[in-house]
Order: structure tokens, then sequence, then C-alpha cells
């Protein structure tokens, strides 16, 4: 187990992770990373320069900033923040097609993107555990929802919580999304809320509106970097937190003999031990 300075655990343990689903009603889960890998590791820099190039051509001008970016959702804040600086009358009002250039992509992406491993099983077991589901993001919320629809995972979730294509100001680490969220949530308290990311944008926003955040990191550096802003934990896989759903299901099935959390129980511990084989064997 990877430690930070040998006082915190960076892969969150199973039984932690247990205490952790019972002290939470609702789960909201980041889309890029934690559901699925939308570019599948490819820079996102291509993008960057299209909206650069439209940009010049409505704006006539671009800060060094935005010259200098070399990802797509870091150039709508960049455009964001020009605005601020020089004026809606200057530059005539939010720059919507820029957002429009990025969902263009994002859509091209979902088209292909898989789940991560584990995603299924573990939303089956939260579900069945009874915790609201939601996804808040930076990403188009259309995007997320083609996503949702195409893997069957639509029916589970209560929302989605995405960008607003005219104010970029808004996404992450901005609150927004997940205030948002919250709104959805009346009677749940944003302590009893668990937020799943795998950036620290995504613990700001977390910590910002009062919720709990479980960073999912499958790189060491990334792990790190997250447990350094200590949060609730940081695993590097589901496998943990779905054979932690797996235990709390099992508890309710023994207080309700013959209650269907017996069955989702068993699947979600048999997809835990599995995920934890492939983590093995992927170990030089």
């Amino acid at each position: 187990m990877i430690t930070s300075g040998g006082t915190h655990d960076v892969l969150t343990d199973q039984e932690t992770l247990k205490g952790l689903l019972n002290r939470v009603r609702a789960v909201l889960f980041d889309f890029d990373g934690p559901l699925c890998d939308l570019f599948r590791g490819r820079s996102t820099a291509s993008i960057a320069d299209e909206v650069k190039v439209r940009a010049r051509q409505e704006w006539r001008l671009l800060d060094a900033g935005a010259e200098a970016c070399t990802d797509s959702h870091g150039m709508l804040r960049e455009l964001a923040g020009m605005l601020d600086r020089y004026g809606q009358s200057a530059l005539g009002g939010p720059p919507v097609w820029a957002d429009t250039i990025v969902k263009k992509h994002e859509y091209a992406a979902v088209a292909s993107a898989g789940a991560v491993d584990g995603v299924h099983i573990l939303v089956d077991a939260l579900h069945a555990l009874g915790k609201r589901l939601l996804v808040v993001t930076n990403n188009a919320p259309g995007v997320v929802g083609a996503f949702l629809e195409r893997t069957g995972l639509e029916p589970k979730f209560d929302g989605i919580c995405g960008r607003d294509p005219r104010d970029p100001r808004r996404m992450k680490p901005h609150p927004d999304p997940v205030l948002r969220a919250l709104r959805r949530l009346p009677a749940v308290e944003s302590d009893a809320v668990l937020l799943i990311g795998d950036q620290v944008t995504d613990f700001l926003a977390a910590r910002e509106a009062g919720v709990l955040f479980l960073g999912y990191a499958q790189a060491e550096s990334r792990a790190r970097e997250l447990d350094a802003l200590r949060p609730e934990g940081v695993i590097s896989s589901y496998a943990p937190l779905i054979g932690a759903a797996a235990e709390l299901l099992r508890e309710a099935a023994t207080r309700s003999p013959g209650h269907p959390c017996a069955s989702m129980a068993m699947r979600s511990q048999t997809e835990s031990n599995q995920d934890c084989m492939r983590s093995t064997n992927a170990v030089p």
C-alpha cells in the first residue's frame, strides 16, 4: 500500500470505506475519470487551438494566458476571464461559440467511451443501498446524458449538473455544480453527501460546498496529490468501494431474510474480488 509519510494511507481500506458509505445518503460522481475516460488519455490541446482560432476571429485578440493554454476546459476559463477584464460591450457577450466547439468534440469522444471498470456494479450496489446518485461535471450535460443512456446507467441517476455554456466561470473548482446537485437533494444535509472525483478542482468544489470527498486516482502521482489535500480517502480502483457496499448489502439482507440485497451483495463481492485479481495481475 502506498503511504504518505507513513501517517495516512493514500489507498483507503475497505473498512474505512464502509464507514464512509454508512455516513452518506447521496453520492455525486465527477464524469470524466470516475465514470469514463472521455478522451482516453489524449490531450485536448488541439481543441484548445481550434477555440483560439475562433476567438481571434470573434474578439480580434487573445490574452497571453489564453494563447498559452493547452486544455479545452482551461480555454473556456481563460475566455471567461477575458470577458471579465474587458467587458461584454467590448467583446460582444459570452463566448458561447467556444462552448459549442468544445461540446462538439465531447460528443464525438463520448460516442465510443466505455465505462470505467466496476462502475456498473458500483452504481447498482449504491442504488440498492438507497443512495441518491447524481453527476457533477465540467462537461456538457447532454454529453453525460448520452453516455448514461448508451451504457444503461441513466435510470440509476437522479440528475446531471454540468457546464453552463454561458458562464464557464462556474465550472469546478467553483462549487456551483455541486450546489446545484444539493438543491436536487433538499432532504439531504451536505455532510451526508459524497463526491467522487479525480481532480484537485473536484476536491475544492466539494469542500466549498460542504460535502465529503473521495479521490479516485489510478496514477500514483495523482493519488499523492489528492491525498495531500486530506480528503476522506483515495482509491485507485472501485474494488474496495464495491466490497464495502457488498458488506452493507449483506448486513441489510441479514436483518431482512429474503431481501433482494442478498443477491446484489453476492454479485458485488464477486465483482470486487475480480477487480482485486485484475489489479494484482497488472503489477509487474
